[in-house]
């Protein structure tokens, strides 16, 4: 059992590796063929939720490309994955948690990505100093 969580976490891992190397390459052929029929893609922070087709017409009528996905930090355990990912064109960027699960045919099924940009911090009575 063990081995199979094991060989799960690492095909999560390069799928989502090949990913973000199909969204630099702009492939949104190859995009399709890494999502399921039934994708969803998910941002709670403004309420959309894609489907396939709405997801890959977002990736690539964005304005401002190409952007550049600089993966900070990964946890993946079985069919599950979760980035700390840093988004940028050169003239603007973006941070972004995407949580991330893959079906056992090694395809994505699920995104749920929440975005904000650089901000000052706000002074609050909840924040030393």
């Amino acid at each position: 059992m063990a081995t199979d969580v094991k060989d799960r976490t690492a095909r999560t891992r390069e799928v989502i590796s090949d990913f973000v190397d199909v969204v630099h390459a702009r492939d949104y052929d190859r995009m399709r063929s890494m999502l399921t029929p039934d994708f969803t893609a998910e941002y709670p922070h403004t309420g959309e939720v894609f489907d396939l087709d709405s997801y890959i017409r977002l990736s690539r009528d964005y304005p401002g490309g190409p952007w550049r996905i600089h993966i900070e930090e990964r946890v993946v355990e079985g069919d599950r994955a979760v980035c700390r990912a840093t988004i940028e064109n050169g003239q603007a960027t973006f941070f972004m948690a995407c949580f991330v699960t893959v079906d056992p045919s090694d395809r994505i099924s699920r995104i749920i990505e929440v975005w904000t940009t650089e901000v000052a911090p706000r002074q609050s009575e909840y924040r030393p100093g």
